[in-house]
């Protein structure tokens, strides 16, 4: 993104990408539960006992932010068993509106990753050698109260980040990213999860190769 951001947000943004990248993808920092008691929450999670919730909440935050200035300017164009994919924007369901970009602008400027409430992360941990995609943002709600919220999934992790002055509901909340409690997110084997047996389905239902 050399040629749509200036030099201070390439700086700032290269800081916090480090960090998550040593930090998430190369597991040495994490360690696993199992059915940890989260606020009433039973599950196998993993965790993360020490981290910079600063820089890895920008890094999210910042994510979201270069997915919508991005939009109009990054192209998939792709063949699948001689399939022609129609050529299609990567990031064109990330749309924040002015007020919300702005808010986030301004808040990485800053280097404010704000309170929990503030652009909530909801993180998953993904298993399998199929997990390893990076696939388009999708933008949804929050199933209990309808918050605005966008889906990622890269490298082996999916996320949920909330644009919405709604906090996520309660059974979500308790295990989203917290600068006063330790890193958790669920794991789970990619092959069992909808998403795969959706995008399974999908690659199964174009033609065969003649």
């Amino acid at each position: 993104m050399g040629d749509i951001l200036c030099k201070k947000c390439e700086n700032l943004i290269g800081k916090w990408d480090k960090y998550a990248q040593e930090l998430l993808v190369g597991d040495k920092y994490i360690d696993t539960i199992s059915k940890v008691e989260v606020q009433s929450t039973r599950t196998k999670l993993k965790f993360v006992e020490n981290f910079n919730y600063n820089l890895l909440k920008l890094f999210f935050m910042s994510v979201l932010w270069r997915s919508h200035i991005a939009r109009n300017h990054f192209f998939v164009e792709n063949k699948i068993r001689e399939f022609e994919v129609k050529k299609a924007q990567f990031f064109q369901q990330v749309n924040l509106g002015e007020e919300w970009e702005t808010k986030l602008r301004t808040m990485l400027l800053l280097e404010n990753p704000g309170t929990e409430d503030d652009f909530s992360v909801l993180l998953f941990k993904y298993t399998g050698k199929e997990s390893y995609i990076h696939l388009p943002p999708i933008r949804g709600k929050d199933p209990y109260n309808e918050a605005n919220l966008y889906r990622f999934m890269s490298a082996g992790y999916h996320w949920f980040i909330k644009v919405d002055k709604r906090p996520f509901h309660n059974r979500m909340r308790s295990l989203i990213l917290k600068p006063d409690q330790l890193l958790y997110f669920v794991e789970q084997e990619y092959k069992k999860t909808s998403d795969f047996q959706n995008l399974l389905q999908w690659v199964n239902s174009l033609p065969e190769d003649h």
